[in-house]
């Protein structure tokens, strides 16, 4: 007997390249770190660090274990160049157009709404601005020990929604981020806005939609998230899908 589709009843967003359109600042202040340290860049290029916590990806870059010196050094620097690009823009200015009225369609349809991002807390407050008090929940990078791809940060969203991972709708950009759903139990709508589309789906993805602002459509019927007027689909043979 094949058992009822899994209700969904909340969706939990990463926030870089999905509600926040922060790309090119991470570019630059990635680049600047790379140039000053004469560090080539990876072979998949910069955006290929995106999507973890900037520890885990230096840790990954020098080869290094995230704890040690070189690499807390490292971040520190990091950090004050990402910090330093915060002042070129005000809070909430760099929403995605459309997000916060997709975000106010989503709520006044009874979802619940969450962010687990690798973003440090402040930052991502900064970026989300007053669309902030729009999400139950907003898990940052100091709320884990464990960064993407772990589950951990998707986990923990679900638990402060109180809801099972089966009943959560993730929506990402990058190829850790959507191992680290899918390794959650959870569906995964991806925004190719970091990574390229056949690399979403490789790592799990079940659907991509652009724009993101699609969401709504998406979602509208029937509740299960199987609407298909939105989107495409990715084919991911034994794949789990929730």
């Amino acid at each position: 007997m094949t058992p009822p589709p899994v209700v969904l009843a909340a969706v939990v967003f990463d926030m870089d390249g999905v509600l926040v359109d922060s790309t090119e600042a991470h570019v630059r202040a990635w680049t600047r770190f790379l140039e000053e340290r004469s560090i080539p860049p990876p072979a998949a290029g910069v955006r290929s660090l995106f999507g973890r916590r900037a520890a885990d990806a230096l840790a990954q870059l020098l080869d290094l274990d995230a704890d040690s010196p070189q690499v807390l050094a490292a971040l520190e620097d990091l950090e004050g160049y990402a910090d330093a690009l915060l002042d070129e823009h005000g809070p909430g200015q760099q929403l995605v157009p459309g997000v916060t009225e997709m975000i106010e369609e989503l709520r006044s349809s009874g979802w619940r709404l969450g962010v687990a991002t690798s973003a440090r807390r402040h930052v991502a407050e900064h970026a989300l601005g007053t669309l902030r008090t729009a999400f139950e929940t907003l898990v940052a990078a100091e709320d884990v020990v464990r960064g993407k791809p772990d589950p951990e940060a998707y986990l923990t969203a679900a638990a402060r929604l109180g809801v099972t991972p089966q009943a959560c709708l993730v929506v990402e950009d990058a190829v850790v981020g959507v191992r680290a759903a899918k390794q959650a139990g959870m569906q995964v709508v991806a925004v190719p806005t970091t990574a390229e589309i056949p690399a979403l789906c490789a790592a799990g993805a079940d659907t991509v939609l652009d724009p993101i602002t699609d969401l709504p459509g998406f979602l509208a019927t029937p509740r299960t998230g199987n609407g298909r007027d939105h989107g495409r689909e990715c084919d991911n043979p034994g794949e789990p899908h929730g």
